[in-house]
């Protein structure tokens, strides 16, 4: 199967470059016939992806994390075309969290990666497609893998960001020190939220999430129930805590038990709408990254694309 896989040199603070000699080396003996790249930029991955699916090739390899493989699945898709319906997905975990890798069920070893691809074996994956408001201003839709939230998250995933050095420590040490940071600083934001065509809330809203599957940074248990490969997604959302109740949450996070604590709402569904109120700006973040801002539309794309799992 002609084999086209694309490397992000830059994930996993820079580790990957070094990395990639003995990646590619291995490769080379289960994939003796295979292109490789380097993306440059953020979105050439998207760009790439897309360029070989319309060159012939049939299985398109992410060597990266989380938001290497966000950027590879929206290049399977012109609009809500797939580009090239007989195309196969495959990973090879270079990021520091994790998270789809864990949530599609794929082994923690390069080895256990590497056979998977080779063995041909695919599930389909459910996808979410969110659509928003862009940085500029312009309603935009993009796909999404892992999650796609709003409210403190934005705040959470561009403090890491900006400070990369906190993911030298993983993924999971790096969102709990900006989680907790931003808990601190920020102001809930008055939100509406409709699930299923049917009101869910309405007010000042700490966060709310739509998962495709239960593991997200580094280590949390946002959707404990949720299933890559279910049809449908799962919401979760967390009302006007303040910040005593806020804290008290968090650390409940990590093996899935806030969903059963007060104001905090977790259904299953395949569409969600939420609108700002009262003019305050709210972002929106998906696998990671701050794309833009509300009002958000989210709904879930089933068996969208095929993953290969082993």
């Amino acid at each position: 199967m002609k084999t086209y896989i694309i490397v992000n040199p830059a994930s996993s603070g820079g580790a990957t470059q070094k990395s990639w000699p003995v990646i590619n080396e291995k490769l080379r003996i289960a994939l003796p016939a295979f292109d490789s790249v380097y993306t440059e930029y953020r979105g050439h991955a998207t760009d790439l992806t897309r360029q070989a699916l319309l060159a012939g090739y049939k299985r398109i390899i992410a060597v990266g994390g989380d938001g290497t493989i966000n950027e590879v699945v929206n290049g399977f898709f012109d609009g809500e075309r797939r580009i090239a319906p007989e195309a196969q997905l495959g990973m090879l975990d270079a990021g520091t969290g994790g998270d789809f890798r864990r949530n599609i069920g794929l082994g923690e070893s390069l080895d256990e990666q590497i056979s998977a691809i080779t063995s041909g074996l695919t599930k389909e994956l459910t996808l979410g497609l969110a659509k928003f408001v862009n940085e500029e201003g312009q309603f935009h839709s993009r796909y999404f893998v892992v999650i796609c939230s709003f409210g403190i998250s934005g705040d959470i995933n561009n403090y890491v960001n900006k400070l990369p050095i906190l993911k030298r420590h993983g993924s999971g040490a790096a969102f709990a020190i900006a989680t907790l940071k931003c808990l601190f600083s920020y102001v809930n934001a008055p939100v509406s939220i409709a699930l299923n065509g049917e009101p869910l809330y309405q007010g000042p809203l700490l966060v709310g999430a739509a998962s495709n599957g239960p593991w997200t940074g580094g280590g949390m248990m946002m959707a404990p129930k949720a299933d890559s490969f279910s049809p449908e997604l799962d919401f979760v959302v967390a009302e006007d805590l303040n910040l005593f109740e806020s804290l008290m949450v968090f650390p409940s996070i990590y093996n899935g038990s806030h969903i059963l604590r007060p104001k905090v709402h977790y259904k299953k569904g395949e569409k969600l709408v939420v609108e700002p109120q009262g003019g305050v700006k709210v972002t929106a973040d998906m696998d990671g990254d701050v794309v833009g801002y509300l009002p958000l539309e989210i709904e879930t794309r089933p068996a969208a694309i095929s993953v290969l799992t082993g």
